[in-house]
């Protein structure tokens, strides 16, 4: 008589729950600016992760003529931060703001990239005495 061999059980599949993958959103940062002597600026570099809007704002409480600055890519790659340049021309900058306590720059619609906001106090002025805080918005793949 035959003797029957055994089978193992075919395994089944397993459906295995998918990972979310993080929409891209507009994020608001908030940017602790250092001390700054007169014409001393200090940069900060974010990489976007789709197109949307880049804008950034600075205030300052003993100063009377800030200047924000914001650029596509990183003209101060390999510069030292805090910097002793004034905003460069070259290349020219999306938007800028100087003049007042208060600094907005709005660079509208971006592609995605990499981009910089310089934060200058000019010479003519002074120090700030203390830190002060930014805001930048740009799209980033998830929000802190």
């Amino acid at each position: 008589m035959p003797t029957a061999t055994p089978v193992p059980p075919t395994p089944t599949a397993t459906s295995v729950p998918p990972t979310a993958t993080p929409t891209p959103a507009p994020c608001i940062v908030v940017v602790p600016v250092p001390d700054l002597d007169k014409k001393t600026g200090w940069y900060v570099v974010v990489q976007t992760a789709t197109s949307g809007d880049l804008w950034g704002a600075w205030a300052v409480n003993n100063n009377a003529g800030i200047d924000l600055s914001v650029y596509a890519g990183n003209p101060f790659l390999g510069q030292p931060n805090p910097d002793s340049v004034a905003p460069p021309t070259t290349p020219a900058p999306l938007d800028e703001n100087a003049g007042g306590q208060f600094a907005l720059v709005d660079a509208g619609t971006q592609p995605p990239g990499t981009y910089t906001f310089y934060f200058y106090n000019p010479p003519s002025l002074q120090n700030l005495n203390g830190t002060s805080s930014a805001v930048i918005s740009y799209t980033k793949a998830t929000c802190p």
